[in-house]
């Protein structure tokens, strides 16, 4: 996703912050002709420098059968969002656009046994 320099936030408490403020994410992997995705709760933690979001998939979901341990995997976090009208600038010459707030994260996947 491009994000321009003045709108990126690069600091991780931030980030976790904003994930703990709206923690249901999308969970994305390759699919055989598509991306597969599903919408999760999520949990996180951080050790150190090491980042861990927690979650369950039903082994029902078939995107399940598709997820193995190594396998990267991103998880997409929205928060806030709005419509923002051109009569709102100073000046004429603007467009439309959407203001809003996400945190994409990307990792490796890892299947925890079942309990």
């Amino acid at each position: 996703m491009y994000i321009p320099k003045e709108f990126r936030h690069e600091n991780k408490e931030e980030q976790l912050a904003f994930i703990a403020a709206h923690p249901f994410g999308l969970l994305l992997c390759n699919g055989s002709s598509v991306p597969e995705t599903t919408h999760l709760p999520f949990t996180s933690e951080q050790f150190g420098e090491t980042i861990l979001l927690h979650s369950h998939l039903s082994i029902a979901n078939p995107q399940a059968r598709l997820l193995k341990n190594g396998e990267r995997v991103k998880v997409v976090f929205t928060g806030p969002h709005a419509y923002i009208s051109p009569e709102l600038y100073d000046k004429a010459q603007n467009v439309q656009t959407w203001n809003y707030a996400a945190v994409h994260v990307s990792g490796v996947c890892r299947i925890l046994p079942e309990t």
